[in-house]
Parts: C-alpha cells; sequence; structure tokens
C-alpha cells in the first residue's frame, strides 16, 4: 500500500509522489513557493484519497 508519505520535488517546481506514474501532485510555485500548503491542498488530499481506496497500485510499495 502506497502511503503517499514520500514525493519528489522536480526543478520545474513539480511535486510527485510516485516514480513510476509521474502524476504530479502540485506544482509550488502555485502555492507561492509554500511546500506545506501544496502537500496539504485539495488535490493532494484528493489523491490521497484515491490511493486508500486501492484506485492505483503498484508494485514498488513498501510493505506494512
Amino acid at each position: 500500500m502506497c502511503l503517499t508519505t514520500t514525493c519528489s520535488l522536480l526543478t520545474s517546481g513539480d511535486i510527485i509522489t510516485c516514480d513510476i506514474k509521474k502524476e504530479v501532485l502540485a506544482n509550488v510555485k502555485d502555492y507561492n513557493y509554500n511546500f506545506k500548503k501544496a502537500w496539504y491542498s485539495k488535490e493532494a488530499n484528493n489523491l490521497r484519497i484515491k490511493i486508500k481506496n486501492n484506485e492505483c497500485f503498484c508494485t514498488m510499495a513498501n510493505p506494512i
């Protein structure tokens, strides 16, 4: 199960949580470079709900 607790911050400002899907969670530029606001944005929370509902399958997820 992917917990979306880690991410990659790209030089473009894009925050991605999955190095396989490369789906952009948010861009820090859209949040005045405030990472915390981007990380806890409505879009980010919607992605977490999708993951929690098993709408994302990953063979790379850490077993818990």
